[in-house]
């Protein structure tokens, strides 16, 4: 099967995506479920920056409306793009970015129950914002991860991580 190529269209009233001949409007969210990883070619990766970022805020909207499971599905893909788009190394995909998306599926697991995945996750991400110096990445996931040990009742655990969340949202307040 040929790749597709992807053309955003932007306008005033809304953003269309050209693709298979279709018109999709993002007022039809389930229209995007067509748009799948292996769409994009290297002409359209940038596109597919774009793409990632509309697929990520779909999950949003889904979260939002209190359906993880199909939140969840459109972070995990737009996760999968991104990754796509970095190891093609067309365009530079800036770690934290993924970290975000990341950190969307780690509130899903966190709100499935799932604490020991949401917990893994925070972590690893945590090592990304430290590693590129993102205080407000560090201090959002700090106070997460306090949350989850709230749950968990591992109350000195939590205590630890809100302090740490606290003391860097001060700093990250004077950037």
């Amino acid at each position: 099967r040929g790749k597709t190529t992807i053309r955003i269209i932007r306008s005033r009233d809304a953003t269309i995506i050209r693709y298979k001949k279709n018109d999709l409007s993002l007022n039809n969210y389930s229209s995007l479920n067509d748009l799948t990883p292996n769409d994009l070619d290297t002409n359209s990766i940038r596109e597919g920056t774009f793409i990632t970022k509309l697929i990520n805020n779909i999950g949003r909207v889904y979260y939002d409306m209190e359906k993880h499971t199909q939140a969840l599905e459109y972070f995990q893909q737009a996760l999968y793009i991104a990754k796509k788009i970095q190891i093609s190394k067309v365009i530079e995909v800036n770690e934290v970015n993924i970290a975000e998306i990341q950190d969307n599926i780690a509130v899903i697991y966190f709100h499935q129950g799932e604490y020991e995945k949401t917990k893994k996750s925070y972590l690893h991400n945590l090592a990304i914002y430290q590693k590129n110096g993102d205080k407000l990445g560090q201090a959002n996931v700090l106070n997460n991860l306090g949350e989850v040990h709230r749950q968990l009742g591992k109350y000195p655990e939590a205590f630890n991580y809100l302090n740490q969340a606290l003391e860097l949202f001060k700093i990250a307040k004077d950037y």
